[in-house]
């Protein structure tokens, strides 16, 4: 329990320093988060108090949201640019 534990924690960590990510990257992170989340159980019998389980649990959940918000930036600027590109070559002709 413990290694899936560390193992999906290692993934998500891995998969979020990546420099741009996809739809793809993005559920791999999510099934690491759930995969940590439903293996996180074994740090709790290593005697982890509630408050520190808590402060892991928010730490993650503000880094997937952040992860999140600049995939959303990201994608908002590669489709702008995108349309923007496509509005020039239209009038220019």
């Amino acid at each position: 329990m413990v290694i899936g534990a560390v193992q999906a924690l290692w993934d998500f960590s891995l998969l979020v320093s990546q420099q741009f990510h996809s739809d793809v990257s993005l559920t791999a992170l999510d099934n690491a988060m759930k995969r940590f989340y439903k293996e996180k159980g074994a740090f709790r019998e290593q005697k982890m108090s509630k408050s520190a389980m808590a402060e892991v649990d928010e730490l993650l959940a503000r880094e997937f949201h952040q992860l999140r918000e600049q995939k959303i930036h990201k994608t908002r600027a590669t489709m702008e640019l995108q349309v923007n590109g496509a509005e020039k070559v239209t009038t220019s002709k």
